[in-house]
């Protein structure tokens, strides 16, 4: 086993000086998760992702205090979870795409419970590709006016919108790159063809589009761009464990039950977490069937999964249509999920975290308030 530790005060003054989030050593509550797109690696393979239409990763599900416990049989009658299924799933309350969702009872009736229970939920959302790429700025961050250091989600959302744009002919360059492990000699010729990108997309913040070139220019005269160089090549994300550790450190007075992934459970066993000195043993990994709250964490990441990638691909205009447009029962869905989020939220910011470009958190509350 590794001896290396990983302090949890690190990540705490990270949350506290980034996010303004204090306290948090001193929660003590109960997490349960679950997950979807786990890719295990993303990566460049042959000039291409590995990946075709690369969703979301997501990571969560509820949250309650330590100790409590719960039964959901009277809910799996209500309904109506054929005999033969040995556990709650998302697959048993809807199936289908979000407006054909967004009519099931079933999950109706399970997001009432998790109202009436007062169980909160938790989430951690992570893009792939914007993870992967927004070290093109961080390289930068330290030496940028403080004017553009204030401004760097907006540049790093628009970042990128500009590579996405294209997505075919920026993975093709960033392939040639051996991206993110940069020669040095190719740092200057690195920054102007992401430049030659963004100038070629159209904006509609010329501001935030010049401060965005400014950024790059700069990025051009480095000698070395420390957070793509001599990393891994090829490799975007190298593996999804680091954010399952975020959790555990994030929270490490509090417990932490993960539905049952062998190589995440080798990852964080490999390397040991500490708390005020000591080791940081707050996590356990189990089997679906053995837990009600991660059974109903399945159900919550599926509904959320089907949200965001529904919202990824429309504008906040099209979201606002298609909102203005559901009956009664998609609505009042809608406005449950919204309540569960939004009383979580005030619990604790720090139950939620977004590595995704600002453009996706608009559009996803513009389909929940």
């Amino acid at each position: 086993m590794n001896n290396f530790m990983i302090a949890a005060e690190e990540t705490l003054r990270c949350r506290e000086i980034v996010d303004g989030l204090t306290g948090l050593g001193n929660v003590s509550k109960d997490f349960y998760y679950d997950e979807t797109n786990n890719y295990r690696k993303f990566h460049f393979k042959s000039g291409r992702l590995n990946i075709d239409n690369v969703g979301e990763f997501l990571l969560g599900g509820v949250v309650v205090d330590m100790g409590r416990s719960i039964d959901i049989t009277e809910l799996k009658k209500e309904i109506r979870l054929d005999k033969t299924a040995n556990e709650l799933k998302f697959k048993h309350v809807a199936k289908g795409s979000l407006p054909d969702i967004l009519t099931s009872k079933k999950i109706k009736a399970v997001l009432e419970f998790l109202v009436s229970k007062r169980i909160d939920v938790h989430f951690q959302r992570v893009n792939s590709f914007y993870w992967g790429i927004v070290d093109i700025i961080e390289s930068v961050f330290l030496i940028l006016p403080n004017e553009l250091k204030l401004r760097h989600w907006e540049i790093k959302n628009c970042l990128y919108n500009a590579l996405t744009t294209d997505i075919e002919n920026t993975v093709n360059m960033l392939h040639t790159y051996n991206y993110p492990d940069i020669d040095s000699s190719k740092i200057s010729k690195f920054y102007d063809d992401i430049s030659c990108v963004v100038k070629k997309t159209i904006s509609t913040n010329k501001y935030l589009c010049e401060s965005l070139l400014y950024a790059l220019q700069i990025g051009g005269t480095q000698d070395e761009a420390v957070f793509i160089q001599d990393e891994k090549k090829l490799i975007l994300v190298d593996n999804y464990s680091i954010f399952y550790r975020d959790r555990l450190l994030t929270f490490p007075a509090s417990n932490h039950y993960l539905d049952m992934e062998e190589a995440v459970k080798t990852s964080l066993d490999l390397t040991r977490n500490s708390f005020q000195g000591t080791p940081l043993l707050n996590y356990k990994f189990l089997n679906s069937h053995e837990s009600d709250f991660i059974q109903l964490s399945d159900v919550i990441i599926g509904l959320m999964a089907k949200i965001i990638n529904y919202c990824n691909r429309l504008t906040e205009s099209q979201i606002i249509s298609f909102r203005r447009n559901l009956g009664n029962t998609e609505i009042h869905i809608l406005k449950l999920t919204e309540e569960l989020i939004t009383r979580s939220q005030d619990e604790s910011r720090a139950y939620f975290q977004n590595v995704v470009p600002l453009s996706h958190l608009g559009v996803l509350e513009s389909l929940l308030r």
